[in-house]
């Protein structure tokens, strides 16, 4: 096999053509995780970077910063739009294209460094890029992976350049590379980190150096960075979830098996569906054939020993919780910083692809060198077989994102002229809006994804196998869409080549539609699979009236049983410390399902709370105690329902759920004081007791069994005829165990089933100042009300008219009159207390039915509503801006 001069780039140009065929004459591309994006959506990316994002499936809304290192790729698609570029051209000529070049000539680059022979470096390029990881990042559209993808042996090549070269030119060269592997996507520096770390730890005679272009070039990569590292460190956005640090997390996508790695095999290949797990294919040993034959022909040679080193990381790595040396994996993940950024391992398929393209590149050259050349023809011939391998379910149309056509393309087409005849609103996609779903500024689009994951909704849902049926259940979901602003739901047809349903469950698509059609709150709408929503609220709208809940969320039943209208509910038990704002307020108060105490303790401080869920295991430990956390609302739920009959629908306070099923007692790791305790315990009939015992004396007990048993019905129609099955109902309440001293504390449980939230020990300073503010709070107790006064704290007075004058993702100004001395407004973006009125001395955003914002407008005016970290995203982008001209001209000054 000769190569001409040329063949380097005839060779990956023919490969590209036969992989990405279908995708270049495709007019739209979309995938599961690149949704077509049209024109009036991706001119929204020209602008400064945002630090509230309402694009993307999402158009609720969510915190940016901590990902505004994409800014600079989406600006780009963004300006390139103004000009006429399609976004399928801009994913094409900016996504796909560079990164298969990227990847191709950097590892080219790096093999030539290495005086590698030709032959060699077109078969290592070949290799990085004809991956089948690679191919599936390109087919489920995560393009910004692949470009990183793509940048990794670039930025390698820039660090060696920069070791031979001593001046600071190179060095800051470096630089640009590991940022510009940042703009793709910023976990991958951190992948970059470590191949840089494995490269120097063979190579350790140059670790100064090392060293020192490491630390220039991470300087550059922050001064670039300042626009979003600033504003994170201001308000410390970064904060994962909860459970993508715990091991369960890791565990629950440990696709990849050590043999999937071994043969550089993506786990995923090529349906590409979630949980979709690729068969060993004996064709694909061909890689570590060819590969592993580098250490043994090619020995005591350092680069073989670094593609080695990066080959065994890799394979370690990318198995994630999977045997073998689970355990070391399970450790790196728990106690290495930044390790959880990777919960999902396959993304260390970047080092596999490095190892493998390099030893595959060594063995090649030896045989060449060597002049073996039965034994070079058959490495051809592998790589070719190799090849028919991969390339073979894309030419013949089995993938199921960008390498393919489009599926139900018409039907697509004609949402969007539905849905952009009916005029400004949001749309729901059930269950997304898969590849082609219409969104624009005027018409964002939400996924049922996101839906089902937010707590109203959730609450409203019956079981946990048929996660959306909140649609059809939910007594309160009519009026939680209206205030929503969701105006439309969509309902596509079934995609089947990802969605494998049998012959019996897919008339179930159409059934659920028509359950869902029959709602008192939807309407047919204009064409097959549309649903229009009774009353849809435009983006903030005035609220009639306004309750502060202290009580469970089934506090909506009653809403729902009072044909309350465009009512809001703030439940104070979401958050601790949320009472002391609605006390500052001098806001009333209505107790639903609580008691004097229950009041009592919510005055307490967040900082004097415990969660005792937090030392405790999903599974039980030693103790016999378990957890569920405040994200699996759903899975505590169902549980209580499923083996004890017992419904709740109670906050946590954001501590999680303690269970002890027995006799049991459980150390409590925070550290107690002089003061007094309290205790918030689950009440049922197959409760017991509950008590606390201070450096071995008891202080307290309580009764978790209630006075009188309360029964609720929940009703479930997916089998046609309703069925109701009761439940008794279970409720968290407070109760005072008695005072403490500095020591242990253990709690000691008697009876069937007992569940804790929170403790909280507060001193007598505290219990003074918590006394004299509930003197001061109006709280009217629901089981006292009379059915006159309930339906009158869903009516209003003179009704508050709105309009909106601007808007932008982060900033609403907004004209208010009618308010008749104040009133409430709801503001249909994700809750957050970083959402504030400005100019405005109660600029206190409320979290509305637990998920929206609502403020309090005392008096008739504008008002500014202003997502506050937009102010320091602006003052970062500054700095970066001026940073990035001073590396400029540096780099300009020494050229010269």
């Amino acid at each position: 096999m000769k190569l001409t001069k040329y063949s380097i780039f005839i060779i990956p140009i023919l490969i590209g053509v036969s992989l990405y065929f279908r995708t270049a004459v495709s007019p739209q591309i979309g995938a599961h995780d690149l949704p077509f994006i049209y024109s009036a959506q991706l001119q929204e990316a020209f602008a400064t970077p945002q630090a509230w994002i309402t694009r993307y499936g999402n158009s609720f809304g969510s915190d940016n910063v901590s990902t505004l290192w994409l800014w600079p790729y989406d600006f780009l698609g963004g300006a390139l739009s103004k000009i006429g570029f399609s976004y399928s051209s801009f994913i094409k000529v900016f996504g796909i294209l560079p990164s298969v070049l990227l990847g191709y000539f950097g590892i080219y680059t790096i093999l030539k460094k290495a005086n590698l022979h030709k032959n060699a470096r077109v078969l290592g390029g070949l290799l990085y890029v004809t991956s089948t990881y690679f191919l599936l990042l390109i087919d489920g559209g995560q393009v910004q992976v692949a470009l990183a993808y793509g940048m990794l042996p670039i930025v390698l090549q820039a660090f060696l350049v920069s070791l031979e070269k001593k001046t600071l030119i190179p060095k800051m060269y470096f630089g640009i590379t590991l940022t510009l592997l940042g703009f793709c996507d910023f976990r991958f520096v951190y992948v970059a980190l470590i191949v840089l770390a494995l490269w120097t730890l063979v190579h350790v005679k140059q670790l100064k150096s090392a060293a020192t272009t490491t630390i220039v070039g991470s300087l550059v990569l922050l001064i670039a960075n300042i626009y979003w590292m600033y504003p994170v460190l201001v308000y410390r956005s970064v904060s994962l979830p909860y459970s993508y640090s715990q091991p369960a997390e890791l565990g629950f996508l440990s696709f990849a098996t050590f043999w999937h790695g071994f043969q550089f095999l993506a786990p995923h290949w090529y349906e590409n569906i979630f949980g979709t797990i690729a068969l060993i294919n004996p064709l694909f040993f061909v890689v570590p054939f060819i590969s592993f034959a580098a250490p043994v022909f090619v020995r005591r040679n350092k680069s073989v020993a670094f593609y080695l080193l990066v080959l065994a990381v890799g394979l370690l790595l990318s198995k994630g919780l999977n045997p073998p040396l689970e355990s070391v994996n399970l450790f790196i993940f728990q106690n290495i910083p930044g390790m959880s950024l990777f919960r999902d391992p396959t993304k260390f398929y970047f080092l596999l692809g490095l190892g493998f393209a390099g030893l595959s590149a060594y063995t090649l050259n030896y045989l060449i060198e060597q002049k073996r050349v039965y034994l070079t023809r058959g490495v051809y011939t592998l790589f070719s077989l190799y090849l028919i391998g991969v390339v073979s379910p894309i030419i013949s149309g089995k993938m199921t994102g960008i390498l393919n056509y489009p599926d139900q393309v018409s039907e697509y087409n004609t949402f969007k002229e539905v849905i952009t005849k009916k005029g400004p609103g949001r749309t729901l996609w059930i269950p997304d809006r898969g590849q082609l779903g219409f969104s624009s500024p005027l018409n964002p689009s939400l996924d049922m994804t996101i839906l089902n994951q937010i707590r109203p909704f959730v609450s409203q849902s019956v079981g946990s196998y048929e996660i959306n049926n909140f649609l059809r259940e939910g007594s309160f979901v009519g009026e939680l869409l209206s205030m929503s602003g969701i105006s439309r739901i969509v309902y596509p047809g079934v995609d089947k080549r990802r969605v494998k349903l049998s012959d019996e469950d897919l008339p179930y698509h159409d059934i659920f539609f028509d359950q869902i059609a029959r709602r008192p709150w939807a309407e047919q709408g204009e064409v097959e699979n549309t649903l229009l929503v009774e009353n849809a609220q435009a983006e903030i709208y005035p609220l009639s009236s306004m309750n502060f809940v202290l009580g469970p969320d089934s506090f909506y039943d009653e809403m729902a049983s009072s044909s309350a209208r465009l009512a809001g509910t703030v439940l104070i038990e979401q958050f601790p410390g949320l009472m002391e704002e609605v006390w500052s307020q001098n806001f009333p108060v209505l107790a639903f399902r609580k008691t004097e105490t229950d009041i009592v303790a919510s005055l307490i401080p967040s900082h004097f709370m415990h969660s005792i869920a937090d030392s405790l295991k999903n599974d039980p430990d030693q103790s016999g105690w378990w957890k569920r956390g405040t994200n699996q609302f759903r899975e505590a739920r169902v549980f209580l329902q499923e083996k004890y009959a017992i419904d709740m629908r109670d906050f946590d306070y954001g501590h999680g759920w303690a269970f002890s099923e027995g006799n049991l007692t459980h150390e409590v790791k925070e550290p107690t004081i002089d003061g007094h305790l309290y205790i918030r315990v689950l009440t049922t009939t197959l409760g017991g007791m509950v008590s606390a015992v201070n450096n071995g004396n008891a202080i307290g007990t309580v009764s978790t069994i209630p006075e009188n048993k309360s029964v609720r019905t929940v009703s479930f129609s997916g089998g046609g005829a309703p069925s109701v099955t009761e439940y008794e109902e279970g409720v968290f309440h407070w109760y005072y165990l008695g005072k403490t001293t500095k020591g242990t504390l253990s709690l000691q449980t008697k009876g069937e089933l007992n569940a804790v939230t929170s403790i909280a020990v507060i001193p007598d300073t505290v219990q003074n100042e918590i006394t004299q503010k509930r003197s001061h709070l109006s709280v009217r107790f629901w089981d006292e009300m009379s059915d006159v006064d309930k339906r009158a704290l869903f009516q209003t007075g003179t009704p508050t008219t709105l309009s909106i004058l601007a808007s932008t993702p982060t900033s609403k100004e907004i004209e208010v009159s009618g308010t008749s001395g104040g009133a409430f407004i709801g503001f249909s973006n994700t809750y957050s207390p970083h959402w504030k009125i400005q100019n405005d001395e109660n600029s206190q955003s409320y979290p509305l039915f637990t998920f929206l914002n609502a403020f309090y407008i005392p008096a008739d005016g504008r008002y500014t509503l202003q997502y506050e970290p937009q102010t320091s995203v602006a003052i970062g982008s500054i700095a970066s801006g001026i940073g990035i001209i001073l590396i400029t001209l540096v780099v300009l000054c020494k050229r010269k």
